[in-house]
């Protein structure tokens, strides 16, 4: 506490992890992994040690904070582990700077945050190609992440409650030298080598939000609450789309509509 409202948090992790993967012959030869050099056996070993610092100020009824953290995942092997070099762990630098608040008697809470996240060998799961796709996690090498959050919860009244979100994202891969899908006329697909620098991560929408209404129908000493929910999730793709065929990778915006109407008694 250096003054009154002025706080000073600080910790960190340090993480060691290690990991073994093996894989042997199938005794049904038709079962037995395709192409892999078998039998396969491999470990290896990670450590990080992950900071976190948070500038914090408190106000009457609101605070104001930033916060510098690492956030560390460990490296790994894909499965069925027939071969190749085990996967870098995945380093994550953020910086976020927010609000926090409780107004009107703590009626209304509202909070914002801004981040920056900073994400070195970032690891990414798709789809390999073939008839027999399998899904598979490599190491991108670096991408950045600019966001917003604001999310809301204000109890109008005994009755009735809203609460609310939003999130923004603006996405990038910095540095990727990936292969995208393409059926080339071919059964199944075929990789194509594919300079990712710049495009967007996958499954990763630019927009995103919910509002969620709460209302208790009271009648003769019975409640009846309702309860309506709507989410929405703007487009984003699963996967490189290089060509029109490829289309079907990518996810259209859509919304959720939902809504519960209850019956409780006069004794509960």
């Amino acid at each position: 506490d250096m003054t009154d409202r002025l706080s000073l948090t600080v910790g960190g992790r340090y993480s060691y992890e290690k990991k073994k993967a093996s894989i042997i012959s199938s005794p049904n030869t038709a079962l037995t992994l395709a192409g892999a050099t078998l039998p396969f056996s491999d470990e290896d070993s990670w450590n990080q040690f992950t900071p976190k610092a948070t500038l914090q100020y408190d106000f009457d009824a609101a605070m104001v904070y930033l916060t510098y953290a690492r956030g560390f995942k460990s490296g790994g092997f894909n499965y069925p582990a027939g071969g190749g070099t085990p996967l870098n762990p995945e380093i994550l630098d953020m910086i976020e700077l927010g609000l926090k608040s409780d107004l009107f008697d703590n009626r209304l809470r509202f909070n914002v945050s801004g981040f920056y996240y900073d994400y070195k060998d970032l690891q990414v799961t798709r789809a390999s190609a073939g008839i027999n796709a399998a899904a598979t996690t490599e190491n991108a090498a670096q991408a950045e992440i600019f966001g917003v959050d604001l999310d809301l919860n204000w109890t109008v009244s005994d009755q009735l409650s809203i609460m609310g979100g939003v999130s923004y994202l603006d996405t990038e891969y910095k540095d990727y030298d990936a292969v995208a899908k393409s059926f080339q006329g071919t059964p199944g697909t075929v990789n194509v080598g594919f300079d990712a620098s710049g495009q967007s991560l996958l499954r990763a929408p630019d927009w995103s939000y919910f509002v969620s209404l709460n209302y208790d129908f009271l009648i003769g000493g019975e409640r009846f609450p309702l309860v309506v929910n709507y989410s929405y999730k703007g487009s984003y793709l699963f996967d490189f789309v290089i060509e029109p065929e490829m289309a079907p990778l990518q996810q259209d915006s859509y919304g959720l509509l939902s809504a519960r109407l209850s019956y409780v008694t006069a004794n509960d």
